[in-house]
């Protein structure tokens, strides 16, 4: 290989310190198409979260009141992971656009910058490598899951990619930049892991580099700056909510760190064989050929690791993982600019384009063989989305799930008074459509439930069902199932047998260890739609919901908790 000193780890191969190889109209209508093919199959996915309305929640209220509060009339809670996503989707909000417009904005505007930023890595590169990063990133399942939903994996994803490239800048410099502290501060506040990464990556400058007389003091000051964001933010975070972490974290947490370390390794090796994680093996290779810098290698496995330690994610489509894809896609396009420059390289290098292509496509017999509900994407569901116009705006931006849970929770605003309480399960879309305060059972939004004592064999899941706290409030009403869950009986709640129709497989989060607690004072209520012949089921309390509140609906209530009454109201 005689020029094989052209693929050393150089840092200016990636990083805009080089003299700059410029993008040709051809390499730009490359990266426009593969961002449009990515939006089209995400389009496609329906991948809805009710989570998204949790931070849609907490948007609202913060334009609305000053403060990101879950409900004003509840205490604070941060029951939101990313406070950073929080301000981009509050400030859009702000501007004029609701909510949900406001999370497309955010995400595809992170996703569009994330193409960018890809593209600018891969400038040097030949066509075919630069291809092949592109299309390694923007046909991965993962990633257009998470662009479908409007969570925080994205935007977090970008800026997690600007803090590496803005990185490798200043190790080839030898000098902390004003972007380079701007973009781990970015990360600081996307998510709490970047508490962890910024100082790591300020450490490793220090002690590999040594800038100038004239830089030191420059980068000094560059440095103090997310340290200190960093202890302003957990100060803030102490004064205003009582805990240095967001409440998702104690939510989740497992028993014990064993336990959470076991989780970790577990999502990690399912990342590994049922998703992009096999395109660790190219980063490997890359490795043990030369050609990757030592910084890339600290943020791709030293992000693993911080992933196994934390105990991974409930979640199925490796969200935690995400943002090492564009790094991986570097790692892809690294190998196949290696193979272009050798007799008879392009085969090889097909060949690894080909192999990436399946990687980043394995999330979708993944989904089927572990029964998510992750929806393979379609290209001509996407197109059929997108140019339909007989679909709303939630259906369009956050999928069909969306809408249906936000049906769901317009029919508990119905009978519901303004003012009250609603103990529930999942509980975004539910407190964003009715606006009332929501008693969170899993803890995510609730932190005596989260820091309420769990069983000795809790691994991390969804968080810390807690239906028995919820109960101890004695909110007037409690919707036990999920939104989606819209044809149960509560002997299905109960018992988890097949009684009134079809049960998701979720149902494992039974009612049953809390029947004591709840038999008391609730009763099992249906209301039963005029128009549509829809049946809302929920659990009403003795007292403080009074059959008044009924009055012009058609509606039985019955005491079938203590009996685990098997046949459906209606």
């Amino acid at each position: 290989m005689a020029n094989h000193d052209t693929f050393a780890p150089k840092l200016g191969d990636f990083t805009s310190s080089a003299p700059p190889a410029r993008l040709s109209p051809l390499r730009l209508v490359v990266a426009a198409m593969v961002f449009l093919l990515s939006v089209v199959m995400a389009a496609g996915m329906n991948a809805s979260v009710d989570d998204t309305f949790i931070t849609l929640t907490y948007a609202r209220n913060l334009v609305e009141t000053g403060f990101p509060y879950w409900h004003p009339s509840l205490p604070p809670v941060e029951g939101f992971t990313s406070l950073g996503h929080v301000l981009l989707i509050a400030l859009v909000h702000a501007t004029g656009p609701d909510p949900v417009v406001a999370s497309a904005v955010v995400t595809l505007t992170s996703l569009a910058l994330l193409f960018a930023a890809l593209a600018h890595a891969l400038r040097g590169m030949t066509f075919l490598a630069y291809a092949a990063g592109l299309l390694t990133f923007g046909a991965c399942t993962s990633l257009n899951t998470w662009v479908s939903n409007g969570l925080d994996a994205v935007p977090y994803t970008l800026a997690f990619f600007l803090a590496y490239l803005s990185t490798l800048h200043a190790h080839e410099a030898r000098r902390l930049s004003i972007l380079t502290a701007l973009a781990l501060i970015g990360l600081v506040l996307m998510r709490p892991e970047g508490m962890i990464i910024a100082p790591v990556v300020l450490v490793h400058f220090w002690l590999t580099n040594r800038p100038t007389s004239a830089d030191r003091r420059t980068s000094v000051l560059l440095t103090a700056a997310p340290i200190v964001v960093i202890f302003a933010l957990t100060a803030w975070r102490l004064w205003a909510f009582g805990y240095p972490l967001p409440n998702t974290f104690y939510a989740k947490a497992s028993a014990t760190r064993t336990i959470e370390v076991l989780q970790g390794l577990e999502y990690t090796w399912t990342w590994v064989s049922s998703s992009f994680g096999a395109l660790v093996l190219a980063t490997l290779i890359a490795m043990r050929l030369g050609l990757t810098p030592v910084v890339h290698l600290c943020f791709v496995f030293g992000t693993i690791a911080l992933v196994i330690l934390e105990g991974g994610d409930s979640h199925p489509e490796s969200r935690f993982f995400l943002p090492l894809l564009p790094l991986l896609a570097v790692d892809v396009a690294r190998l196949v600019n290696v193979c272009s420059h050798v007799p008879g390289g392009n085969l090889r290098a097909v060949a690894i384009i080909i192999a990436s292509l399946l990687f980043v496509r394995q999330t979708d017999n993944a989904a089927v063989h572990h029964g998510s509900r992750l929806v393979p994407p379609h290209l001509l569901r996407g197109v059929d989305k997108i140019t339909s116009d007989q679909k709303g705006t939630l259906e369009m931006v956050l999928g069909s799930g969306a809408s249906a849970w936000a049906a769901t929770a317009q029919r508990l605003a119905a009978v519901a008074f303004t003012d009250d309480q609603i103990g529930a399960v999942d509980v975004g879309a539910i407190a964003y459509v009715t606006r009332r305060p929501v008693l969170d059972a899993m803890g995510l939004n609730h932190a005596g439930i989260a820091h309420a004592p769990r069983p000795e064999d809790f691994a991390n899941k969804w968080g810390n069902l807690r239906f028995d706290k919820v109960a101890e409030a004695a909110p007037p009403i409690i919707y036990p199932a999920f939104p989606w869950q819209t044809d149960f009986s509560f002997d299905d709640l109960v018992t988890g047998r097949h009684a009134c129709g079809p049960l998701a497989r979720d149902l494992s989060f039974r009612v049953a260890p809390f029947v004591d607690a709840l038999e008391e004072s609730y009763l099992c209520t249906a209301v039963k739609d005029a128009d549509s012949g829809l049946v809302l089921n929920f659990l009403a309390h003795r007292t403080a919901y009074d059959t008044a509140r009924l009055s012009g609906l058609d509606y039985t209530q019955s005491n079938c908790l203590p009996g685990l009454v098997a046949a459906c109201p209606y």
